[in-house]
């Protein structure tokens, strides 16, 4: 383990009007590991049940929130407006945390801050890891995918376009890190998370990207087909807001459910399962590109 001096990790979050079911886990999954939390409100209300959430966090409580409120203009802009207070802050922190109010953290996060980033020599910019997504039930994903973790803050650093946002100004190469953790915006709010597709697809459109305008259903058919069957541990933080959103709405989730597998062929299923298992040997295959970088055990936090 290296003896190198903690870096500083700050949290850039935005949240909208419509309540997330998982944000109280997804602060409690980052508290013992972030030095600040800068949240974004772009509902336009004076009060809002997300902001009473951020409010009651352990990380609120312990006097490490930045709450600023700005209009959305576009999710580039709203991930940029995050990151304005804490670029007031001396210093400034070293790392931000990308992070979305529906995603939740295992114990590996805390240790990627403790232990791997203090080894990261200047020219790494980012540390990406891996994000599974949840989908239609808790036992269903649609994917693995690579995503930004954490990433160095700089005078550069940015973020870019209306939707499909992407990150500029990073000093720095990116490095996985075989770690994987959770979005839940496709199973507590399966409504919203198409309607957010939707509203994807409208924004990219207003910017002059090709993109096809689908109905709700057609939306879920398109993803549906792809949930293969997941049945591995949820981060600990989770666990209580799963269980009691699986005893609250049995009926849509077993309804949910029984949609997936109508819409599911034998091939469909055949091939969601061959490339899930190429993805979870794609994650694997990181141990072996930096030796020592990342170190996983099995327990819980």
């Amino acid at each position: 383990m290296s003896n190198a001096p903690l870096p500083s990790v700050a949290c850039a979050l935005s949240v909208g009007a419509q309540p997330e079911p998982f944000l109280g886990a997804m602060l409690e999954s980052i508290a013992e590991t972030i030095d600040v939390l800068a949240v974004n409100d772009n509902s336009g209300l004076s009060e809002s049940e997300n902001v009473r959430t951020i409010l009651g966090s352990r990380i609120a409580r312990s006097g490490r929130l930045l709450l600023t409120r700005n209009p959305f203009s576009g999710f580039g802009d709203m991930r940029n407006s995050a990151l304005l207070p804490l670029r007031t802050l001396h210093p400034a922190p070293a790392w931000i945390l990308h992070a979305d109010a529906d995603e939740v953290h295992g114990y590996q996060l805390d240790r990627i801050v403790r232990e791997t980033l203090p080894r990261l020599p200047p020219r790494i910019g980012s540390v990406d890891a891996y994000v599974r997504s949840l989908f239609g039930t808790f036992d269903r994903a649609t994917d693995i995918g690579r995503r930004v973790l954490l990433y160095r803050l700089s005078p550069e650093t940015r973020w870019v376009n209306s939707v499909h946002e992407k990150l500029l100004g990073m000093n720095g190469r990116a490095i996985v890190v075989p770690y994987v953790f959770a979005h839940y915006g496709g199973v507590a709010a399966l409504d919203r998370y198409i309607a957010k597709s939707k509203r994807y697809e409208a924004l990219a459109s207003d910017e002059g990207l090709a993109v096809p305008l689908r109905s709700a259903e057609d939306v879920f058919a398109q993803i549906a087909v792809r949930a293969h069957p997941f049945n591995g541990p949820h981060p600990s933080a989770a666990r209580a807001t799963i269980s009691a959103i699986r005893l609250a709405e049995a009926e849509r989730l077993a309804r949910i459910e029984r949609a997936i597998v109508a819409l599911q062929t034998p091939k469909a299923s055949f091939e969601n399962g061959v490339r899930h298992t190429l993805e979870s040997v794609r994650v694997l295959l990181r141990f072996l590109e930096h030796p020592g970088l990342y170190r996983a055990t099995p327990q819980a936090r």
